[in-house]
């Protein structure tokens, strides 16, 4: 299918926006008319079904509560445990570590397991200092991180609960692989909490529990073998028999379209797919292929050079000349998981290339949002949409190490945490802050979880305040954006700290995207291929590196704003949705011309934040004081990421006071300050088992 957008040279010197739409004021510049171009361009979604475990959850038959075990000097806590342990002095004041309660009980009851964890130190301390203290609790580390005070490790149970009492040590997390089910999206399922389990995966080392396992005894146990006949049951395999059933796909009927949406390898009839070619036009992109006069619309010249995306994904398909030429300028693989060798670059899944040719692809059927920018691939996920947390990290590193050789400014991820969170302690969502305090624009899909009403969006990284995490519109087969719904499974509510997410939303479902032939997800949905190479699919994540080509369109404009004014700009600009719920789509639907073409820097929509942001008297390093906002947000209900109802906002077509109202909860704060933190990382949000897609 193609795209056949007018070329913007018939425009003579009318000044636009998208079809035929007043928008708001750009400073002192006229108000943009609008221009409708007619792109062809499709594509399609993935929703996980059911919606996340709460933080606070406990674990079954432990009576354990999932949030934070934080014990004072010289102690470990949790809920119903108490183990004393010696009480040297401890880096950075008398409060002993963060620790999910599940890790410390699991590393209790497991002494000999081998834990695979991040430990953390203060963001004013030396990863070095770190791995000094996991030494010396009989640890090595596998890993010394630069975009966190941090190091990554495997210990057995008993030394994990010696480290914290370290030390340099202040955080301890479990560094874990996140595998989709059949149920549905990772995020979706009911027992991510319980998650902590899988730490003790290398637990196998652990089995020093199985000599203890009397195995004959448990031989026994074959004569219960009667239960095979039960095993009659597996066969019908709940879920597969349900299998066959594509055609009836259970949930997807409610969904109209759904029905035909199929199951793993099954045929998609052609009634699923709804044409969304015109994505480019609901987001005003067109225009910003080219250079124009904001006050006349004369053609100058070609766009200006966008700057480099990186993109944290499945890998990119260096292949693909047609979408990305020679823009791959470096392939990086990061991913523990993958099998393939560690000098591949290959993308297995086909997640991260589709993600890439919605962010920067140049073919001129299926075209990118910033289609000449210089493309940074860093392989974190295996063929599956497996990450571990610390690979992705690394990939941090590697960019705050090679952003100025490279010219990165923009860095997508569209991957989400398994389990709730709290952005002051974890180390996902630290790695990101540090990217974005060294000038890199973050952005972060929302997640595929939504119900179709408020979640707990505790997911690193996208809980994070300063990001910019975006949420996935339907474009009801129109290019005006003001008939746009959010998808019903775009995740959006309020973080464990308070903060309202997504920020804003842009068109995430029936998208075409290059992708190389014979990955996971063409394998599992070959109905989908609308031509070889090309797929339809929907999500968040798709939706994220629309705004991520957005903001690199406006560094191409604006070369000297940083992260906090890219935000500005976008929410500054968003167009106003008026049939969705509030919070849903954040702001609004995003609107990448108006927000490329302001005369005048906008609103800092991160300006309380950035008063706790201070250098580090050691390093110089910008260092985010989570301590002082605790204690101010405390004191003060009304206390919010930007004074929304300032003049600075006024222009906006959102109402400021509303969202000034939503972006940030008190009670919210108050009442999760001591959240679960984050253990694993789902790369994509997509799962393709059967009875999961959605479009």
């Amino acid at each position: 299918m193609k795209s056949n957008s007018s070329p913007c040279g018939a425009r003579g010197n009318a000044l636009w926006g998208r079809g035929g739409r007043v928008r708001g004021r750009l400073g002192g510049s006229a108000v943009l008319l609008a221009l409708v171009t007619a792109l062809a361009v499709p594509a399609a979604g993935v929703a996980g079904s059911g919606g996340p475990a709460r933080p606070g959850a406990t674990t079954p038959g432990s009576g354990l509560s999932t949030q934070f075990a934080q014990g004072g000097r010289g102690s470990v806590s949790w809920s119903g445990l108490h183990q004393t342990a010696p009480s040297p002095h401890r880096y950075g004041g008398p409060t002993g570590p963060v620790v999910p309660a599940g890790l410390i009980a699991q590393a209790l009851a497991n002494p000999n397991k081998l834990f695979h964890v991040i430990v953390q130190g203060s963001p004013t301390d030396k990863s070095s200092n770190v791995a000094s203290a996991v030494k010396k609790a009989n640890g090595k580390a596998t890993h010394a991180f630069r975009s966190i005070v941090g190091v990554s490790t495997t210990l057995k149970g008993r030394d994990l609960i010696q480290l914290t009492s370290r030390q340099h040590v202040e955080a301890i997390t479990s560094d874990k692989v996140v595998r989709t089910t059949a149920e549905g999206d990772p995020l979706a399922d009911p027992n991510p909490p319980a998650d902590p389990g899988p730490p003790a995966d290398p637990g196998p080392p652990a089995d020093p529990g199985l000599p203890a396992d009397p195995g004959p005894v448990a031989d026994p146990g074959p004569p219960a073998d009667p239960g095979p006949p039960a095993d009659p049951g597996p066969p019908a395999d709940p879920g597969l028999p349900a299998d066959p059933g594509p055609v009836a796909d259970p949930g997807p009927p409610a969904d109209p379209g759904p029905p035909a949406d199929p199951v793993v390898a099954a045929a998609v009839p052609t009634g699923t797919y709804q044409d969304a070619e015109m994505w480019r036009d609901t987001a005003d992109l067109v225009n910003l292929w080219t250079l124009i006069d904001p006050q006349t619309g004369e053609l100058l010249g070609a766009a200006p050079q966008a700057p480099t995306v990186a993109l944290i994904d499945s890998g990119v398909d260096a292949s693909k000349v047609a979408d990305f030429g020679s823009r791959i300028i470096a392939s990086v693989n990061f991913c523990s998981l993958c099998t393939d060798g560690a000098d591949s670059t290959a993308d297995l899944e086909g997640h991260g290339t589709m993600v890439a040719g919605v962010l920067a692809g140049s073919n001129a059927d299926h075209p990118g949002v910033a289609q000449n920018a210089p493309i940074v691939s860093l392989r974190t996920a295996n063929e599956n949409g497996e990450s571990l947390t610390s690979d992705v990290i690394a990939a941090a590193d590697w960019i705050l190490a090679n952003k100025d050789q490279y010219g990165i400014k923009v860095a997508n991820f569209s991957m989400a945490g398994s389990t709730p969170t709290s952005f002051r302690f974890d180390p996902l969502d630290q790695a990101v802050e540090r990217l974005w305090f060294s000038g890199i624009t973050v952005v972060a899909a929302a997640g595929n979880f939504g119900t179709g009403s408020a979640v707990d969006m505790s997911y690193a990284p996208g809980n994070d305040p300063f990001v910019i995490t975006v949420g996935a519109t339907d474009q009801m087969q129109t290019a005006d954006p003001s008939d746009d719904t959010v998808a019903p499974w775009s995740a959006y509510g309020t973080t464990a700290d308070g903060f309202s997410k997504p920020d804003l939303a842009a068109p995430g479902r029936y998208l075409i995207m290059p992708v190389p032939d014979g990955t996971t997800i063409p394998n599992t949905l070959p109905g989908r291929v609308v031509a070889p190479g090309y797929m339809w699919m929907s999500g968040t994540s798709f939706s994220a590196p629309i705004v991520a080509g957005a903001a690199a369109q406006i560094l191409a404009l604006h070369p000297d704003w940083g992260p906090d004014q890219v935000k500005g700009a976008l929410m500054l600009m968003a167009y106003y949705l008026p049939n969705v719920d509030p919070q849903a789509a954040g702001v609004g639907e995003v609107d990448a011309f108006g927000s490329a073409y302001l005369d005048f820097t906008p609103p800092n929509p991160n300006e309380n934040l950035d008063a706790l942001v201070a250098p580090d008297p050691a390093t110089g390093q910008p260092v985010f004081d989570q301590a002082a906002w605790a204690s101010a947000v405390s004191n003060d209900a009304a206390w919010s990421s930007a004074a929304w109802a300032s003049a600075a906002w006024a222009s906006a077509a959102w109402s400021s006071a509303a969202w000034a109202s939503a972006a940030w909860s008190s009670s919210t704060f108050a009442a999760h300050t001591n959240s679960a933190m984050s253990n694993l990382v789902t790369f994509s949000e997509a799962t393709y088992s059967a009875g999961t897609l959605k479009p």
